[in-house]
């Protein structure tokens, strides 16, 4: 286990962390205390002090705001709440900008429209319905129609039956959606062509831009693409371990995601050859960046590396690491499946693909 999962199941366990827990961590890892102390102090996430009996934190991002959210809701729990032990206070934005105004009470995301509602939630948190998850829905870029179908793709693959997944990539022009846009065959090869013999794939799950959360609805509705797309990014670029980096307010996706990677532990298709976890995110925006999450998954602060050399080359751990987004793998799964002239005609207006908005 990492440092920075040990640190966040400590917070989880404590509530926050103290000074002893760090100097016991710090002999049990055999790392200086102020090594643990620089990267404590760098990830909002983390608390040194213990927090009040339930903590508000109020989204004051755009769609909040125009939604009546940020301080304006911010003041008025304050003052309907100040006789009790809470602290209310604004973040930036949850992932939740369909339920704007959004907040989370002791890091469970509420839709604020509801005063009296937020005032009795804030008041004993263990009301909070647990389970608010929506119906699947059929989204036009999941090729399976029934549960039996999922993984066959990559069971076929290492079956040794012989299809070209860079071609097919290549072919499709499918780019990377999370922002870059750089052609996803093309890094595929570029990373498989590298002669290390250890390399890792990574799935940035870390979307914190305001007013984007398609990727929590993927990983809630459609987490067997995702797990799927990593494990052929693996097969097909010589890796043996993958990991999924989420943010910590994507508490309940980041449980789906556990229970399918269990599914497919269970299939045999996660096993000691193809290692696949999640890695959950201490906080900060800036992690969205690809090598200032690299840092912190290796235990550093996150702070961007020059370029180059790109992470394909020198990644996660110094070794050839492969990185995409939630949604990349997910179209990947998709065009693989059905093929490339299924995805150059699924668009619309001259355009080709599918994309989440």
């Amino acid at each position: 286990m990492s440092l920075v999962s040990a640190l966040n199941d400590l917070q989880r366990e404590h509530g926050y962390l103290t000074e002893q827990t760090m100097r016991h961590l710090s002999v049990e890892r055999r790392v200086p205390l102020h090594a643990i102390q620089a990267v404590v102090s760098f990830y909002p996430h983390f608390r040194t002090s213990a927090p009040p009996a339930t903590t508000v934190a109020v989204c004051r991002d755009m769609a909040c705001h125009l939604a009546g959210g940020g301080d304006r809701i911010c003041e008025k729990l304050k003052t309907a709440l100040s006789s009790r032990d809470v602290d209310v206070h604004t973040v930036s934005c949850l992932g939740r900008c369909e339920q704007a105004p959004a907040l989370a009470i002791n890091e469970v995301v509420i839709p604020g429209n509801d005063p009296k509602q937020i005032e009795d939630f804030a008041r004993n948190p263990k009301q909070i319905p647990q389970n608010r998850s929506a119906s699947p829905r059929r989204w036009a870029i999941d090729p399976y129609e029934q549960f039996a179908d999922h993984y066959r793709l990559i069971k076929r693959l290492r079956s040794g039956e012989k299809f070209d997944v860079i071609a097919s990539l290549k072919q499709s022009g499918l780019r990377g959606m999370g922002g870059a846009a750089f052609p996803t065959g093309v890094k595929w090869d570029l990373v498989s062509k590298q002669s290390d013999p250890v390399k890792y794939v990574v799935c940035n799950a870390d979307e914190s831009e305001p007013g984007t959360f398609k990727d929590r609805v993927i990983l809630a509705e459609l987490a067997h693409l995702v797990v799927e797309g990593v494990l052929i990014a693996a097969e097909v670029i010589g890796a043996r371990s993958s990991t999924i980096f989420i943010r910590h307010e994507y508490g309940p996706e980041r449980q789906v995601l556990a229970a399918e990677i269990e599914k497919a532990r269970h299939l045999g298709i996660v096993d000691d050859q193809h290692q696949l976890d999640i890695f959950t995110s201490p906080g900060g925006y800036i992690l969205g960046e690809e090598t200032a999450l690299l840092e912190c998954m290796e235990d550093r602060r996150g702070e961007p590396r020059n370029k180059p050399p790109f992470p394909g080359q020198e990644g996660l751990f110094g070794k050839p690491t492969l990185i995409n987004n939630v949604e990349t793998f997910a179209a990947a799964v998709a065009i693989l499946n059905r093929g490339v002239p299924w995805w150059k005609t699924a668009g619309v207006n001259g355009c080709e693909g599918l994309k989440f908005i």
